[in-house]
């Protein structure tokens, strides 16, 4: 890619991200966030199984799985939508800015 336009993209990018940075601050619930949006909304693991058209077991392993780092982005999303949520997805620099 030419220099101009990867530094246009970096700006571009620099910006889409901004509403992200301060996400990256909240820490994730120690047993996951399917888990504590299902209880704080008073889901069950089988209503939430029946709004996935899965098992009960499938529902748990799903919370299992986030809680363990090993979920993937479409079971998230599939989770997510169960619950009445959006799955928000970004990377985010750990430090300073995608340019630095």
């Amino acid at each position: 890619m030419k220099p101009e336009f990867r530094s246009l993209r970096l700006r571009q990018l620099e910006r889409a991200l901004t509403p992200f940075v301060a996400a990256k601050e909240t820490p994730r619930p120690q047993k996951g966030w399917i888990r504590a949006i299902r209880e704080a909304t008073g889901i069950t693991v089988r209503e939430m199984a029946k709004r996935l058209r899965k098992a009960p077991s499938v529902a748990a392993h799903l919370e299992g799985s986030e809680a363990e780092y090993r979920i993937t982005l479409g079971s998230l999303r599939e989770a997510a939508d169960a619950l009445g949520c959006q799955l928000v997805y970004a990377l985010v620099p750990k430090s300073g800015s995608l340019q630095e």
